[in-house]
């Protein structure tokens, strides 16, 4: 795939806030992004909130206490935004460990290069802390595991195959 321009570019964030609407077995998740005046939704996989939480609890839990001022990286948007909002199919982290700053991409692509969008942002240590957190309790308050098939329980019964069907739980 050929490397194409990002075509929203928050800069550094004000804030991010990962949230989920709906039941547990019937939820969506998104990010919702913040800085100065403008705001952006991505919709994302219950799977992919929780690997990119991962990746940040994981990143910075040799150090909890992160930096907070990691350098203002401007906001490239247009003065006539209107804010964006789509279904994030492509993920992609970096992270500068001397600025302790992580840049993000999301991208949805389209069938022609003109329906793709793609945003950018950049999160400072603390941020990446806070959004760890809160998108790992969020995926986790779902519905409970099954412990022997570790499949999703679901509130009105569960047909276990290890158990071959025979056990309600």
């Amino acid at each position: 795939m050929e490397n194409r321009e990002i075509r929203y570019q928050f800069g550094s964030l004000d804030n991010i806030t990962p949230e989920t609407f709906g039941e547990p077995g019937n939820r969506t998740f998104r990010l919702s992004l913040f800085v100065e005046s403008y705001t952006g939704l991505v919709w994302l996989e219950k799977e992919q909130l929780f690997e990119l939480s991962k990746y940040f609890e994981d990143l910075c839990g040799d150090n909890p206490d992160r930096k907070d001022n990691t350098g203002f990286r401007e906001c490239l948007l247009a003065s006539d935004y209107q804010p964006t909002e789509f279904k994030c199919r492509q993920l992609s982290v970096n992270f500068d460990k001397d600025s302790d700053t992580f840049y993000v991409e999301c991208r949805e692509e389209g069938e022609t290069i003109d329906d793709t969008s793609s945003l950018s942002f950049y999160l400072s240590g603390s941020q990446a802390v806070q959004l760890a957190k809160a998108g790992i309790e969020i995926c986790e308050s779902g519905r409970p595991i099954c412990p022997l098939c570790h499949n999703p329980i679901d509130p009105d019964s569960h047909f276990c195959p290890k158990s071959n069907g025979h056990s309600k739980l």
